[in-house]
């Protein structure tokens, strides 16, 4: 049922996890609806993309718009209205009703929804019909698809590997091909192994030690430092409350603390620094590469030697451009 006010729910634990969001957009009328429980909530779609910087529909402007209290005209312009209104049309002519987009549906004013919102967004993606990705910086035979910023940020890691399908679209919503179908050249980008990305992360967590998954993230940017630890709870299966302002060192402490008083190490050694923990994952993830030597199987239309390790692309001659931190830092 919509609900068009503002919504305070008092004593939300935020570290409660869902297991699919409670509010979705209706991919017919442009609007949000909310669900009571996670029983309720209908099949949906879901995008992944990145965000452009004052372009994005926050939730509060489309409440607005619904309540009537500003008009759908002053969004109408911006990048950020026109993804939405083309995934909509993508999910509809898939036959899905609902879609779930991150920059409309978490409700940032609300710490405790947001809190619960970063702890389930890997179960969101897990449990959606669909996973579209949208590259709003690719066009399908212009460019390398490493080359799209989206291989390069956190929180994109955990939208490519919780879904059961993950379908990639250009910026003029053209179909490139799935995660299946694309897994050696997606694989080659992103270094995470090309059967996890055929047959699904879910399969492959318990073979998957907690140093290689968060190596996988390393190189990639968060808008917010802290995004950087908090981009992996989901990839970790752990929960941690966010707390921005804190700094990337004190948020990678917290989250050795809580891998430590759980069971996921299963006997792995994990700093329980922050500054500690976020060097060995460096120090592992580019030995790894290191010992690896050049990598093959070039992506899609891939140039000799473009990008750079920040671009999710290491082009023809990457591994020259590595310097191993000291010992002392392992």
């Amino acid at each position: 049922m919509y609900i068009a006010s503002y919504i305070t729910t008092p004593s939300l634990n935020p570290l409660q996890k869902r297991t699919r969001p409670r509010r979705l957009i209706n991919t017919c009328t442009i609007e949000l609806e909310e669900f009571p429980s996670d029983d309720s909530v209908p099949p949906y779609a879901i995008l992944s993309h990145r965000w452009e910087e004052g372009q994005e529909i926050s939730y509060e402007k489309m409440v607005k718009c619904q309540s009537g209290l500003t008009t759908w005209q002053s969004i109408r312009s911006k990048s950020g209205y026109k993804k939405i209104i083309a995934a909509c049309r993508q999910a509809r002519e898939d036959n899905h009703t609902y879609i779930w987009i991150d920059t409309c549906c978490i409700n940032k004013g609300d710490h405790g929804q947001q809190s619960q919102d970063i702890n389930s967004m890997f179960d969101y993606y897990r449990n959606s019909e669909v996973c579209y990705v949208y590259l709003y910086d690719f066009y399908d035979g212009a460019r390398s698809l490493g080359e799209s910023s989206w291989f390069s940020r956190g929180w994109t890691l955990q939208e490519l590997i919780a879904p059961l399908s993950v379908e990639f679209f250009d910026a003029k919503w053209k179909r490139c091909g799935d995660r299946k179908t694309l897994c050696s050249s997606l694989s080659y980008i992103t270094g995470i192994g090309v059967d996890i990305l055929r047959f699904g992360y879910g399969c492959y967590t318990v073979r998957v030690g907690i140093a290689e998954r968060m190596s996988w993230a390393i190189d990639r940017q968060t808008t917010k430092d802290e995004d950087r630890a908090y981009c992996l709870l989901g990839v970790l299966d752990v929960t941690m409350e966010p707390r921005y302002g804190e700094g990337v060192e004190s948020a990678f402490e917290r989250l050795s603390k809580v891998l430590h008083e759980s069971d996921r190490l299963r006997g792995e050694y994990i700093p329980k620094t922050g500054p500690d923990l976020i060097d060995r994952v460096s120090y592992r993830t580019r030995r790894v590469r290191l010992l690896e030597g050049p990598r093959t199987g070039n992506p899609k239309n891939s140039q000799e030697d473009i990008g750079s390790m920040s671009s999710g692309y290491w082009g023809k001659h990457w591994w020259r451009r590595l310097k191993l931190p000291s010992r002392s830092n392992v």
